[in-house]
């Protein structure tokens, strides 16, 4: 991990609440300039990455004082030299196959050719995590290498909602989330379908349809966020320029709030609302079929909070990184799902 991480990243969270981990036993470790510049190479802390069968290397949000992405070499140099990495960015590379998909504080410079080449992560790591990025997927599967699509174990960071019941919020609000990269753009989605009301998140981004928002929120703490998620009735997940897999929806069905897009985790957890980018008239019909038709609310609030709760139940990816770790230390795989 980049930033500190005790009671922030979710796995290690999820070790301390059910520690069902069977004979694969967990140490996290943060690393980040401050702590490779405080101590040496010899200083116990590293100790859990020098002991390490296999290694998992998370990197998180980028700053201007570090790549990042260098973390592979770095924890490389202080393994041992049988031990196995799996490696995943936490935006999957996306940043580096299209233009501006980067946090605001990011500067792009690079080639996917020119920094694997400078980094060699293709070459140091043993497996790969893609949550969802099939462009670079194609590029790790063509240096032989195998890839995995375990998700983070998100509820335990959403205990307060799993019980959540479906309830009528305010039937004409569609619920809009501006992700959180300079490309992010969700204009056209409004200009499009102009005749619905809008409550907006992350609207301190730059946005220049204010006059059309019916209520709109700045960056809200995550308990906040979703108490007022919930007073949504439909949610659209359609951002211009927004590639990734999207926690909103994810989101969005823990509250029990339906929503129509076309970003993966739409596909996963609304499949009968899930639409092609810019599919205005498709995302319109399916709008107006939950407004008017209650039967349908309820059974996609209902299939789509079902869904959520098997798909990232804890238990079970526990259960998914363990068997994960055991492949990839005994190198039983090849072509993984």
């Amino acid at each position: 991990m980049d930033i500190e991480q005790r009671d922030f990243f979710q796995w290690e969270i999820a070790s301390k609440q059910f520690q069902t981990f069977n004979d694969v036993k967990p140490s996290f470790i943060t690393v980040n300039p401050a702590y490779l510049s405080a101590l040496s190479r010899d200083d116990k802390y590293w100790n859990p990455l020098k002991n390490a069968d296999v290694v998992f290397v998370r990197c998180v949000r980028p700053f201007s004082y570090w790549k990042h992405y260098e973390m592979a070499s770095v924890v490389k140099s202080m393994m041992r030299p049988d031990a196995k990495m799996i490696f995943q960015d936490d935006m999957d590379f996306l940043w580096l196959y299209h233009q501006n998909h980067c946090y605001y504080e990011q500067t792009i410079n690079k080639t996917p050719d020119e920094l694997f080449r400078e980094t060699k992560i293709l070459e140091i790591a043993d497996a790969f995590n893609i949550e969802y990025n099939p462009l670079f997927e194609e590029e790790v599967r063509n240096v032989g290498k195998p890839v995995y699509h375990l998700l983070l174990p998100q509820l335990v960071r959403y205990k307060s909602f799993i019980s959540t019941k479906p309830s009528l919020g305010d039937k004409g609000r569609v619920v809009l989330l501006i992700h959180s990269v300079k490309s992010a753009s969700i204009n056209h989605v409004i200009n499009n379908l102009p005749e619905f009301r809008y409550m907006i998140f992350m609207i301190d981004q730059p946005i220049s349809l204010r006059k059309k928002v019916d209520i709109g929120f700045g960056r809200l703490q995550r308990d906040n966020f979703m108490e007022f998620l919930k007073r949504g009735y439909i949610a659209i997940d359609d951002n211009e320029g927004y590639y990734g897999w999207s926690r909103f929806a994810m989101e969005c069905a823990l509250v029990c709030v339906p929503c129509i897009g076309s970003t993966p985790a739409v596909q996963e957890f609304f499949p009968e609302l899930y639409t092609k980018p810019k599919d205005y008239k498709k995302q319109r019909e399916l709008a107006v079929k939950l407004f008017n038709d209650k039967k349908f609310w309820l059974e996609m609030a209902t299939e789509g909070k079902r869904r959520v709760l098997e798909r990232m139940d804890t238990r079970t990816r526990i259960a998914e990184l363990v068997k994960i770790i055991k492949e990839v230390y005994r190198n039983e795989n090849s072509t993984c799902n």
